[in-house]
Parts: C-alpha cells; sequence; structure tokens
C-alpha cells in the first residue's frame, strides 16, 4: 500500500469515526433534551390538576360536594409513577404520602395548604433545586401508609364545615335578596 493510499484510508476512518461520534452526541442530546421536556410536561400535568383542585376549593361547598376533588388527587398519583422512571418512582411514593395527608385533612386552607406543598416541591424538582434524595429524606420522616383508609371521623368534620359554609352562603344570599326586596318594594 503506498503512502498516499495508507493516508487516504487514515483520513477516510478518521472521518468515519468522527462522523459516529457525532451521530452519537446527537443522539445523547436527543435523548436528554426528549427527557428534560418529558419531565417538564409531566410537572405541567401535575400543577393543572392540584391548581384547578386548589381553585375548586373556592366554590361554594354545596356545589363543590358534586365533584369530588380527593378522587382527582389520588388519580394523579398513578399518572405520576406511571410517568416517571424507575429512579425517580420515589417522587410517586411522596406524592401518595402527601396525598394521604391531603385526605386527613378537614378544613379548607389545610387542605391548600398541603396540595400548594406538593406542587411547590414538583417545581423545585423540575428545576433542580431539590433532588430524588430529598424525597427519599422525607420519605423517612413521613412514611406512606400502605393500608391507608380515611377516618369516618375526617368526613363528618368535613362535612361539618360545608355544613357551616353553605348555611353561611345562605344567609349572605338573603341579606342580599331582604336588601334587594326593600329596595324593589
Amino acid at each position: 500500500m503506498s503512502p498516499s493510499e495508507s493516508v487516504a484510508l487514515l483520513t477516510a476512518a478518521v472521518a468515519a469515526v468522527i462522523a459516529i461520534g457525532v451521530f452519537i452526541a446527537g443522539q445523547v442530546l436527543t435523548f436528554l433534551a426528549s427527557r428534560r421536556e418529558r419531565r417538564r410536561l409531566l410537572v405541567v400535568r401535575m400543577i393543572d390538576i392540584i391548581d384547578d383542585l386548589v381553585r375548586r376549593q373556592s366554590i361554594p361547598a354545596m356545589i363543590r360536594n358534586w365533584k369530588n376533588a380527593d378522587i382527582e388527587l389520588a388519580l394523579v398519583q398513578s399518572r405520576l409513577a406511571m410517568d416517571l422512571t424507575k429512579r425517580e418512582l420515589v417522587i410517586a411514593d411522596w406524592v401518595w404520602g402527601q396525598t394521604q395527608r391531603v385526605f386527613l385533612s378537614t378544613t379548607k386552607s389545610e387542605y391548600v395548604e398541603l396540595t400548594m406543598a406538593v406542587s411547590s416541591r414538583l417545581v423545585q424538582w423540575h428545576r433542580g433545586a431539590i433532588g430524588l434524595d430529598w424525597f427519599v429524606e422525607d420519605l423517612r420522616r413521613n412514611p406512606v401508609q400502605p393500608d391507608f383508609r380515611i377516618p369516618n371521623s375526617v368526613g363528618w368534620k368535613r362535612n361539618f364545615g360545608a355544613i357551616g359554609e353553605t348555611i353561611t352562603l345562605l344567609g349572605l344570599v338573603a341579606l342580599v335578596l331582604n336588601g334587594v326586596t326593600r329596595v324593589i318594594f
């Protein structure tokens, strides 16, 4: 083989290696970008659901009770678990633990505070402010209850709160109607 053929062969081999390297780097970058986008969409979907749940708390209880927000919140966790990698499943477990705490809340303010905390932590995770180790540590402090049941007392407390809210709303409506009828008649 002549020296010029050797140089041409070496040049072709180097070009092929560079082309393969560029292709592999492009594939890795595409994979990482799609993973970041998947994570972003996952967090956006979770926040949309949580935002809806929080907004629903501003609706009067007699209307809000037709929609069970607890069911929505329970379903969020399984959606999350479906989209996370095996390594990230600790986040779904953490969300389930937080959901259990929300289920035990008896006041609107407590419900809103707990759901907003979930939203906040998911955004922090997405932004890289907290890592998976934060969720692992929080689960150690506040473990998920495997056979979780909502006690009857929680339902009663929530219902009494809703009844009080409904009576207040009806009282305000009666005051407005009384004032309107006085002006008209």
